[in-house]
């Protein structure tokens, strides 16, 4: 009895000696190239990247193959060249950029893998370009004659430190003739029209900062709405 047991044991440990792995890989000279672990052929864990040199190139984290948790990677000099984070592949947050001499060369916000802003800078830390995404929601985009249209506009990434001017106007079927200024209140403004006519509505606008600020996008926007 007490031999079966044993057996058993050993298999156990043989079966999950047998799932679990930790995999290293070599550049054509020898030095090591990356390492990582496996589990059931899945890499899980902390991963590691090497130069040729033999200089740490990149750090990232996995579970199930798919990158999860904070990467970081590196320029032969040893100095932090991006940094962000992942959750199942995918980068969620801030994401920074450096130079090889250390300073923040970029910044950049992500939802879902989708940039939503990125900012960048010279060797003095001052910003030379700023681009946002733009988001545009409406209440109903199929209203009733006598109803308000109304939709917010933001302008992602952090609150802008400088002023925009803000145009809409819209159509029925029509060029837009004349735009109306909209008061902009953080990263979000408002839109409220009062359409006199059914069929189909045209809404285009614009956000501009203010002209001592040449770094930052102006951004436009077209949109369509139904009064029935």
């Amino acid at each position: 009895m007490l031999r079966v047991e044993h057996m058993l044991l050993i298999t156990m440990t043989l079966l999950i000696c047998s799932c679990n792995s930790v995999v290293k890989k070599y550049h054509p000279d020898g030095h090591l190239q990356v390492t990582y672990q496996t589990k059931n052929g899945k890499v899980q864990g902390l991963k590691k990247e090497y130069y040729p040199n033999g200089k740490l190139k990149s750090i990232s984290y996995f579970m199930d193959d798919k990158l999860n948790g904070e990467y970081t990677s590196f320029y032969q000099s040893g100095n932090t060249f991006e940094n962000g984070f992942y959750v199942k592949s995918k980068l969620i947050g801030d994401y920074k950029i450096f130079s090889d001499s250390g300073y923040l060369k970029e910044f950049r916000v992500y939802l879902n893998d989708t940039i939503q802003y990125i900012s960048e800078f010279n060797q003095w830390g001052q910003m030379t370009r700023e681009k946002r995404a733009l988001f545009y929601t409406s209440d109903n985009d199929t209203i009733s004659l006598g109803e308000v249209y109304s939709a917010k506009v933001r302008l992602a990434g952090p609150r802008p430190h400088y002023d925009f001017e803000v145009f809409a106007g819209f159509s029925n079927n029509d060029s837009v003739n004349s735009l109306e200024a909209v008061k902009m209140e953080g990263n979000h403004f408002a839109i409220n029209f009062l359409p006199d006519k059914i069929g189909k509505h045209k809404v285009i606008g614009i956000a501009r900062p203010d002209s001592s600020y040449t770094y930052s996008d102006v951004y436009t926007f077209v949109h369509y709405f139904y009064v029935k």
